[in-house]
C-alpha cells in the first residue's frame, strides 16, 4: 500500500509579494503542487510613509483568502498549514499590529515575524540548500541586500564565523532617492550607499575574503534570465548599464518583475555591485533560483529548530563570549557539569530540549559581563547580550538568555524586575527554572579552577544531593551553594546538599 502524502503550506507576506507554496512528499520524494505569488505594495507603503495604507492591507486579505481557497482545494484546511510569515519591515511600520490583526482575524492563522534572527537563518539555509563548492572551504562571505536592509554573513570552511546587519536596503534606498533612467540614478545610489559600504568594508577589514555570494531577489532574477553577469565585477558593471537604460516596461517584461518591485530593481544591482567592487574577490556565485521560492521551502525547516542550527548558534554564542574575552575554561566546565546534572535530574526539573538548549547557551555567555566590570557583573551580562544579535535566536529567546545570565548571581528573579516582568507567565517560570539550575552547576565552579569533574545527584527523602569523587575539600563550592541554590530549592522544594563520595 503506496504511503499517504505529507503535504507542507508555506505562506510568506514579503515586501512586495504575497506567496504560497504547496509541496508533498512521499517516500522522501518531493514535489511543488502549487505555487502562487501576487504583487503588493507593502514596502513601498511602510519607507514612504511608515504606514501600511488601509488599501494595501485589504489587498493582502483578498489574496490570503483566495490563498486559503487554493489550500481547501486540495483537501487541506488550517491546520496543515505548515508556517505563515510576515517580513521583518512590517516592523517598522507604525500601524503593524493593525496589519497582523487584521489578517489573522480574517483568516485564524497566526503570523509569526522573521525577524533578525528569522532572516540570519534563512540565509544561512540558502546557501546550505544550494550545494556550491565555492562555500566548502576557506572564507566565504555570504550577502543578502533586501528590501530594507543588507545582511552579511561571513563563513569559514563552511562554519559561521561572523554575521552583521546594516540598514542598507533596496527599498529604503529607492524611496529615499528620486527615480530616474539613466546613469546619473545609479550615482545617486552609489552615493547613497558609499557610507553603508564603507562601514561593511571596515568590519570585515581584516578578513582574508576568499569568495563572494549574492542573495537576494533581484540579483537573482537578473541570473535567471538572458543575462550573463559573468564572473568579475566589470561584467555585472555592464549589465547594470544596460538595465538602466531600459525603460521601466522593458525591465518588468525582461526579468518578470512587477510594478510594485520594479523601483527597487536597480537600487538593489548598484548595492550588490558595490559589495563585489568592495571585496575584489577571483570567484562569486550568485544562484540560479527564484529568491520567493526557495525562501518558501526554506521557512518550515528555519522554523524546526534544526541540531544543524543549535550548533551553529552555540557556535555563535561561544565567539560572543570569545569577543568579551569570557573565560572557556569556566563556562565549558559548567557545561559539563550541566550535562550531567540536567541528565540526572530530568524526573524532576521536566524541562524541554529547547528550554536545555536555551540554557546551554547562557552558561556560555552568563559572566560576558565582566568585561565591562566584574562589579554588578550579572547585570552587565544582561545588558551585552540582550543587545547581540546570536545567530538562530529571535529577539525573544535572547531575551531569555539574558535574563537567565541575569540571575546567575545575586537576587533571583523577582516581579519589581522590570524585564521578568514583562515577561509571559510561563516564560517566568522558564527563566527562573532556567536559572535555578545555573546557579547551582555554576557553584560547584565556584573557585574557577574545575576541581570537580565527576558528580552523582541522589535524590533522598526531600534532599537533593550532588556526590563528588575525590578528596577535594568543598568547604567553598558549599559556601557557594547556600548563596545560589535558595531559588532552585524554593522551586523544586529540594534541599541542596554537596558531598564528598569518600565522605571527608
Amino acid at each position: 500500500m503506496k504511503p499517504s502524502p505529507q503535504y507542507t503550506v508555506s505562506i510568506h507576506l514579503g515586501a512586495s509579494a504575497f506567496s504560497l507554496l504547496i509541496t508533498q512528499e512521499v517516500e522522501r520524494q518531493k514535489e511543488d503542487l502549487e505555487y502562487l505569488e501576487q504583487p503588493i505594495p507593502l514596502a513601498r507603503d511602510i519607507f514612504s510613509s511608515e504606514r501600511v495604507k488601509q488599501e494595501t492591507i485589504e489587498r493582502c486579505v483578498e489574496i490570503l483568502e483566495s490563498f486559503l481557497l487554493v489550500i481547501k482545494g486540495f483537501g487541506l484546511d488550517l491546520s496543515d498549514i505548515t508556517i505563515a510569515a510576515v517580513t521583518n519591515i512590517l516592523q517598522e511600520a507604525k500601524n503593524n499590529h493593525v496589519v497582523l490583526n487584521r489578517l489573522e482575524v480574517a483568516s485564524g492563522l497566526r503570523f509569526v515575524d522573521l525577524d533578525n534572527g528569522g532572516m540570519t537563518r534563512l540565509i544561512l539555509q540558502k546557501v546550505e540548500r544550494h550545494k556550491h563548492p565555492i562555500k566548502t572551504s576557506g572564507k566565504v562571505l555570504a550577502a543578502h541586500v533586501g528590501p530594507g536592509n543588507t545582511r552579511i554573513l561571513l563563513l569559514n570552511d563552511g562554519q559561521i564565523e561572523r554575521y552583521s546587519t546594516y540598514r542598507l536596503g533596496s527599498h529604503r534606498t529607492a524611496e529615499a532617492l528620486t527615480n530616474s533612467n539613466d546613469e546619473e540614478y545609479l550615482q545617486l545610489i552609489s552615493n547613497h550607499c558609499d557610507q553603508h559600504i564603507s562601514t561593511i568594508l571596515y568590519d570585515y577589514r581584516k578578513e582574508q575574503i576568499d569568495a563572494l555570494i549574492l542573495l537576494g531577489s533581484e540579483v537573482q532574477c537578473v541570473e535567471r534570465s538572458e543575462f550573463e553577469i559573468g564572473e568579475r565585477p566589470e561584467q555585472f558593471a555592464e549589465v547594470l548599464q544596460t538595465c538602466a537604460t531600459m525603460t521601466e516596461a522593458e525591465r518588468i517584461r525582461t526579468f518578470h518583475l512587477d510594478y510594485h518591485s520594479e523601483d527597487a530593481f536597480l537600487p538593489a544591482l548598484q548595492i550588490n555591485l558595490q559589495l563585489l567592487q568592495a571585496f575584489p574577490v577571483e570567484t562569486y556565485w550568485i544562484p540560479h533560483s527564484s529568491y520567493e521560492r526557495g525562501l518558501l521551502a526554506d521557512l518550515p525547516v528555519t522554523q524546526s529548530r534544526t541540531q544543524f542550527f543549535q550548533q551553529e548558534t552555540l557556535h555563535a554564542a561561544r565567539l560572543l563570549a570569545q569577543k568579551y574575552e569570557a573565560d572557556s575554561s569556566h563556562y565549558e566546565h559548567v557545561m559539563g557539569l550541566l550535562e550531567t546534572f540536567f541528565q540526572q535530574t530530568e524526573q524532576i526539573h521536566h524541562l524541554s530540549p529547547w528550554e536545555f538548549f536555551l540554557l546551554k547557551l547562557a552558561v556560555i555567555l552568563h559572566e560576558v559581563g565582566d568585561f565591562v566590570s566584574s562589579a554588578m557583573h550579572h547585570k552587565h551580562s544582561y545588558y551585552l547580550i540582550s543587545n547581540s544579535e546570536i545567530f538562530g535566536l529571535d529577539q525573544a529567546s535572547i531575551n531569555i538568555v539574558a535574563l537567565v545570565a541575569r540571575y546567575h548571581r545575586h537576587s533571583p528573579p523577582k516581579r519589581t524586575h522590570k524585564e521578568y516582568r514583562n515577561l509571559t507567565r510561563s516564560d517566568q517560570v522558564m527563566v527562573s527554572k532556567l536559572a535555578a539550575i545555573l546557579r547551582v552547576v555554576d557553584a560547584l565552579d565556584a573557585v574557577q579552577q574545575q576541581r570537580i569533574t565527576a558528580l552523582n545527584v541522589i535524590k533522598r527523602k526531600g534532599k537533593l544531593i550532588l556526590e563528588v569523587e575525590g578528596p577535594i575539600d568543598l568547604n567553598l563550592e558549599k559556601l557557594a551553594l547556600q548563596k545560589k541554590g535558595n531559588l532552585f530549592e524554593e522551586l523544586y522544594g529540594l534541599e541542596l546538599h554537596l558531598e564528598n563520595a569518600s565522605g571527608l
